[in-house]
C-alpha cells in the first residue's frame, strides 16, 4: 500500500540534507541518492532531465549504467517520499512538495529586499537567518553540490552584512558585532565584513577590539597575499583612531509601537560568536520561553558533561532577553560541588540583584521564600539556575508568575518539575562538529584538510566540549596540521591527554559525574566501560556485570539519570566513546578480563540457542565448548533472527575485543565465531568485518597454539572469499586449513575443507571431476559424523557439478535427495540453497514447472532468513525460468526484483547478471533498444569484475542481434 500524498513533508537543504513527514524524519538513504533528490528541489519544481540528473552526479563522466542508476535512486526516492511525489514525463522530473527551507529562505530575502520599511526588513532577514544556521547541503558529494554550497553561503552572508547595517541603524551594535564576528571568522581574508564589525564595535564602545580586528586582517592579508587592507579599510581604520565624530551611532530608528525599554539585572554569562548545531533545540525552546502561557514555563536542560548545557541555555537566553524587560538572572547551583548551593542563600542572592536590600530581607526561611515569590510576581524576568543538584534544590527557585520563565541546566535528569519541558543533550552531529571546528580555527585550514577534520570531530565523539579543546589546541599551535592533531588524538591511550587547554580538560567534566557515584554505581559504570561495543542491551549488560537483570537494570537507570550511560530504546544503553575511555582509566586488569570473558560466555550461549532456532540441525556449532552461561532463549526462529540481526555489530565488535585483549582466551572466540558466522553475516555488507574478526582470532590462535580454533578461523576466512567469488584465495586459506584440521583431529574441520577445495576446483582450476571427487570425500566425512544437514548440502553442490559433467540423471537424483534430507533437518539456509541448486538443475534440463516451484521455494525461505545475496540470484533464476515458460510479464518482475536487491546491496557481479538477463526478456518482448543498452553495459560491468567467460556470454547475445 503506498503512502498518502497528502502527509505533509518538509526539507531542510540549509544544513545536512534531511526530509520529514507529519515531524517524523525519513531515510534518504545514500549521499548520491539525497543529491538527486537536493537536485530536483533546488530548482523550486522544475523538471529536471536525466541527463541533467546523471550530469549532477558524475558531471562529464558518468559510468555506463548512469542512467539505470539514476532511475535506481528515483524508484527508492519514491518509495520513502510516496506516490505522487516526483512526477515522471519521459526523461524529466520533477517533485511536488510541501515545504523546503531553502525555498523559504529565499522567498523571506525576496522579501525583505522589496519592504521599505526597515524594521520589517530586519526581522525578515532575521527569519531568514535563523533557517541556515549550518552549512547548506552539508556532506553532499561533487562539483554541483559544491557549487551550490557556495552560491547559497553567498546568499547567506550578504544577508548578515544587511541585517548588520540595520542593527547599527537601530542602535543595537553589540547584535551587530556577535554576527558579524562569526562571518569573520569563516571569510578571514574578506575586507567588508571586517569593515562592519570594526564599526560595529567601535559604535558599543569597544574602541580596543575594532583596532584589534583590524590589526589581524592587515596580519592575515600580508602573510597569506602578500598585500594591505584596501583604502577603505585604512581610511576606516584612521577614522577610528582619531575617534571621528562622524562615526558614532546616529540617533536609533525606533520600531513601530516600541515600548520604552525597562532596566534590571542583565547577569546572564556572555553568549559565544561561534554556537554551532542545535537549531531544532533552540527555535523550540526560544517559542517555548516566550509564548503567552498561565504559567512560568520551564526548561531542564541535561546531559553528558560536555555537551554544552550551560552555553545552549545561554545562548537561548540571549535570544529571548528582549521579551524579559526586568532583567536576566543566574545563578551557579554548584551541583556537582560536595556542598551544593543552598536554595535559602540562592533566593537571598536573586532578591538582591533586583534591588531588595539586604536588612529587608528576611532570616527565615519560608518568609524569604514568600518575599522572593512576592517580588517575581510583578517582573518579566528570566531565571539561569545552572548545574543544579536535585529537583528539591530547584523547585524552590522557580518562579510562580507567568510573565516570568527559567531555565535549569544539571548533569542528572530532575524528575518532579511539573511541566517542564526536558531536553537532554547528546553529542552534535558530525556535520555540526566539523562547523564548529571550522568557526574556531578558521575556515581556510580546516578546508583545506576536510578528511582529518573529520576525523578530529569523530576521535572527540562530536561533544562540544573535546571540539571546543581541540579547535583551541589547534588555534594555539598554527603550525601545526590538522592532520598531525588528528593523529595524536586517533590514540586512545593519550586521547583523553590530549583533549585539555588551559583550565578545559574532558576528563575533569566527566570526573565531575563520577564523583557523585556510589562504589555500588562506580564499579557498574566502570565496567560497562568494557566491551567495545557501542550498546548493550540489559540482558547482555547483566552478563557484563554477573548480576541480575532486575538489579543491572536498577543500576543502569540511575546512571542514565546521571547522563552517564545513554538509553536509546527500552532496555538498551549506550555510552559516549569519550566517557567509555574516562572509565576504562578507571578499572583494573582483573575486572576487565573478568567482565569480558561474561560477555563473550554469555554471547556464546546466546548465539548458540539463537542458531539451533533458525537452523535446527546443529551444523554451525559444531565444537562448541559448553558455556557457564545458559544466555536468552528463543520461542521462535524471527525471534531469534532478530536477536542476530540487532546484535551484528557488537558480536562483530566483541570477536575483534576477544582476540586483541584476551588472547588466552582464544578458544571462547573462536567458539564465538562460529556460533555467529552464518551465511547470513557473509551475505550482507558485514561481511568485511567478519573476515577481519576471523583474521584476528587465527592470528591470536596461531601465537597460543591452537590449531583447531585456527583452522575454524581460516575456514570462516575462506567462506567469506567463495560469498565474493575469490576463489583462489579461498583455495589457499581452505588448504592451510585443512592441514590444521589434519593436525588437530577435527573430524568436521577436515570434511568442511574438503567443500570448499571443492567449490575452488570447480570454479577456480575449471576440473569438476576434482571437485566431485573432493565433495565426495566431503560427503563421507560428514556422513561419519552424522552431520545430515551439511551431508545434504554437499549433495545438492555435487549434483551441480555432475550435471556439468553430462551425468544428468546423477545430478538430478543428488538434488532431489539432498532436498529430502535437507526438510529432515528443519527449515534453514541449508534446505534453502538445495532447493536453489534443484531448482537451477531442473531449469537446465527443460524441466521448467519443476524448476520453477523448487526456485519458489528457495526464494521464500532465503527472503524469509533475509540473505539478501541468495535472494537475488533466486530471483534472477526465476526470471529465466518464467521466459523459457513464456511468461515474460512474471520474468521481467522478476528480473528488475533482481537488479534492485542487488543494487541495494552492492553486489556488481548479482546486478550485472541480472542485466543480462532482463536484456534477453526485453528482446523477447520487443525491446531491442533498451535490451541492448542493458546488456552492453552489462557486459562492460562484468569484465571489469575479471568475469570473463560471463561478458563473453553477454557480448554474444548482442551479436546474435546484429543484423
Amino acid at each position: 500500500m503506498g503512502i498518502s500524498v497528502t502527509a505533509p513533508l518538509r526539507f531542510q537543504l540549509l544544513g545536512p540534507v534531511r526530509a520529514w513527514r507529519d515531524g517524523e524524519e525519513l531515510r534518504l538513504g545514500s549521499p548520491q541518492q539525497r543529491l538527486v533528490l537536493v537536485r530536483l528541489l533546488i530548482g523550486e519544481g522544475r523538471p529536471v532531465s536525466i541527463d541533467q540528473l546523471s550530469a549532477t552526479l558524475w558531471r562529464d563522466d558518468p559510468p555506463p549504467a548512469a542512467r539505470s542508476t539514476v532511475r535506481t535512486y528515483l524508484s527508492r526516492l519514491r518509495s520513502v517520499l510516496g506516490a505522487g511525489i516526483i512526477d515522471s514525463r519521459e526523461h524529466w522530473y520533477s517533485l511536488r512538495v510541501g515545504e523546503v527551507d531553502a525555498w523559504r529562505f529565499a522567498a523571506l530575502l525576496r522579501e525583505a529586499e522589496a519592504t521599505p520599511d526597515r524594521d520589517r526588513a530586519r526581522r525578515l532577514l532575521s527569519q531568514a537567518l535563523d533557517l541556515c544556521q549550518d552549512i547548506p547541503l552539508a556532506e553532499l558529494p561533487g562539483e554541483w553540490a559544491r557549487a551550490q554550497r557556495i552560491r547559497l553561503e553567498e546568499e547567506r552572508d550578504r544577508a548578515v552584512e544587511r541585517r548588520a547595517r540595520l542593527d547599527l541603524d537601530f542602535g543595537r551594535p553589540a547584535d551587530a558585532a556577535a554576527a558579524l564576528a562569526r562571518l569573520c571568522a569563516e571569510y578571514p581574508l574578506r575586507e567588508r565584513p571586517h569593515q562592519l564589525l570594526m564599526l560595529a564595535l567601535y559604535r558599543d564602545g569597544r574602541k580596543a577590539e575594532a583596532l584589534t580586528v583590524h590589526n589581524d586582517l592587515r596580519r592575515r592579508l600580508a602573510e597569506q597575499l602578500g598585500i594591505d587592507p584596501g583604502d577603505e579599510t585604512a581610511e576606516l581604520h584612521r577614522r577610528i583612531l582619531r575617534a571621528d565624530p562622524e562615526l558614532a551611532a546616529p540617533p536609533p530608528i525606533a520600531a513601530p509601537d516600541a515600548e520604552p525599554p525597562r532596566r534590571g539585572p542583565a547577569q546572564l554569562l556572555a553568549d559565544i560568536p561561534d554556537f554551532t548545531g542545535r537549531d531544532d533545540v533552540v527555535r523550540e525552546l526560544t517559542a517555548l520561553l516566550t509564548e503567552e502561557r498561565d504559567a512560568a514555563p520551564v526548561v531542564v536542560v541535561t546531559g553528558i558533561g560536555g555537551a554544552g548545557k550551560t552555553t545552549l541555555a545561554t545562548h537561548v537566553g540571549h535570544r529571548v532577553a528582549a521579551d524579559f524587560p526586568d532583567g536576566q538572572l543566574y545563578v551557579d547551583l554548584r551541583g556537582a560541588d560536595e556542598v551544593p548551593h543552598e536554595p535559602l542563600a540562592a533566593q537571598r542572592g536573586m532578591l538582591r540583584s533586583l534591588g531588595v536590600s539586604t536588612e529587608d530581607i528576611p532570616a527565615a526561611e519560608d518568609e524569604c521564600a514568600a518575599l522572593f515569590r512576592s517580588t517575581m510576581a510583578s517582573k518579566r524576568l528570566l531565571l539561569l539556575l545552572d548545574n543544579a543538584a536535585d529537583t528539591a534544590q530547584v523547585r524552590a527557585l522557580l518562579p510562580g508568575a507567568a510573565g516570568c520563565a527559567a531555565i535549569v541546566t544539571a548533569r542528572s535528569t530532575l524528575t518532579g518539575l511539573t511541566g517542564a519541558r526536558y531536553v537532554r543533550l547528546s553529542a552534535l552531529e558530525p556535520g555540526e562538529a566539523v562547523t564548529l571546528l571550522r568557526r574556531v580555527v578558521g575556515t581556510e585550514r580546516v578546508d583545506a584538510e576536510s578528511a582529518e577534520a573529520l576525523n578530529v570531530v569523530t576521535a572527540c565523539g562530536s561533544l562540544p566540549l573535546a571540539v571546543r579543546i581541540a579547535a583551541a589546541r589547534l588555534v594555539a599551535r598554527p603550525q601545526w596540521t590538522v592532520g598531525q592533531f588528528a593523529e595524536r588524538v586517533r590514540d586512545e591511550q593519550r586521547r583523553l591527554a590530549e583533549l585539555r587547554a588551559g583550565d578545559l580538560a574532558v576528563e575533569a567534566a566527566f570526573a565531575l559525574s563520577y564523583r557523585q557515584l556510589d562504589e555500588q554505581h562506580a564499579h557498574a559504570f566502570r565496567l560497562l566501560t568494557v566491551p567495545d561495543a557501542p550498546e548493550l542491551a540489559l540482558a547482555t549488560a547483566a552478563a557484563v556485570l554477573g548480576r541480575g537483570e532486575l538489579d543491572t537494570e536498577g543500576l543502569a537507570e540511575d546512571l542514565v539519570d546521571l547522563n552517564l550511560l545513554e538509553s536509546p530504546a527500552y532496555r538498551r544503553y549506550r555510552m559516549h566513546d569519550l566517557t567509555r575511555l574516562f572509565g576504562r582509566g578507571k578499572t583494573d586488569a582483573a575486572e576487565r578480563d573478568a567482565a569480558l570473558r561474561r560477555l563473550a560466555d554469555y554471547y556464546v550461549a546466546t548465539a548458540y540457542n539463537g542458531r539451533r532456532a533458525v537452523e535446527s540441525d546443529g551444523r554451525v556449532i559444531n565444537g562448541v565448548l559448553p558455556t557457564a552461561s545458559e544466555g536468552t532463549g528463543f520461542a521462535s526462529a524471527a525471534e531469534a533472527e532478530r536477536w542476530l540481526d540487532t546484535e551484528t555489530d557488537a558480536l562483530l565488535l566483541t570477536l575483534r575485543q576477544l582476540a586483541r585483549q584476551l588472547p588466552a582466551a582464544v578458544r571462547l572466540a573462536g567458539d564465538l565465531l562460529r556460533v555467529i558466522a552464518n551465511v547470513h553475516i557473509i551475505s550482507s555488507p558485514r561481511r568485511g568485518d567478519l573476515f577481519a574478526a576471523a583474521g584476528a582470532i587465527a592470528a591470536a590462535a596461531r601465537t597460543h597454539g591452537d590449531a583447531f580454533t585456527e583452522g575454524r578461523a581460516l575456514l570462516q576466512q575462506a567462506d567469506c572469499h567463495l560469498a565474493e567469488a575469490r576463489f583462489t584465495e579461498a583455495k589457499a586459506l581452505a588448504t592451510t586449513a585443512l592441514e590444521l584440521a589434519e593436525r588437530s583431529g577435527d573430524g568436521y574441520g577436515h570434511a568442511s575443507s574438503q567443500a570448499c577445495l571443492g567449490v575452488t576446483a570447480f570454479y577456480a582450476d575449471d576440473d569438476p571431476e576434482a571437485a566431485v571427487k573432493l565433495f565426495s570425500a566431503a560427503y563421507e566425512g560428514f556422513s561419519a559424523l552424522s552431520v545430515g544437514a551439511e551431508a545434504g548440502k554437499l549433495l545438492a553442490t555435487r549434483a551441480r557439478i555432475l550435471l556439468r559433467l553430462g551425468r544428468r540423471t546423477e545430478a538430478v537424483a543428488d538434488a532431489v535427495e539432498a532436498v529430502a534430507r535437507l526438510r529432515e533437518h528443519g527449515v534453514g539456509t541449508a534446505l534453502a540453497d538445495g532447493l536453489y541448486q534443484l531448482g537451477t538443475i531442473r531449469q537446465s534440463i527443460g524441466d521448467l514447472d519443476a524448476a520453477v516451484a523448487s526456485l519458489t521455494e528457495s526464494l521464500e525461505l532465503h527472503r524469509a532468513l533475509r540473505r539478501n545475496v541468495h535472494e537475488g540470484l533466486s530471483l534472477y533464476r526465476l526470471a529465466e525460468a518464467e521466459l523459457g515458460r513464456g511468461d515474460a510479464r512474471t520474468a521481467h518482475r522478476h528480473a528488475e526484483a533482481a537488479i534492485a536487491k542487488f543494487t541495494d546491496i552492492g553486489d556488481q557481479w548479482g546486478r550485472h547478471s541480472a542485466e543480462v538477463v532482463l536484456g534477453r526478456i526485453l528482446l523477447a518482448t520487443n525491446e531491442p533498444a533498451r535490451a541492448r543498452e542493458l546488456i552492453g553495459n552489462a557486459a562492460t560491468g562484468l569484465e571489469a569484475l575479471g568475469r570473463d567467460t560471463e561478458a563473453a556470454e553477454a557480448r554474444a547475445i548482442l551479436d546474435d542481434q546484429s543484423p
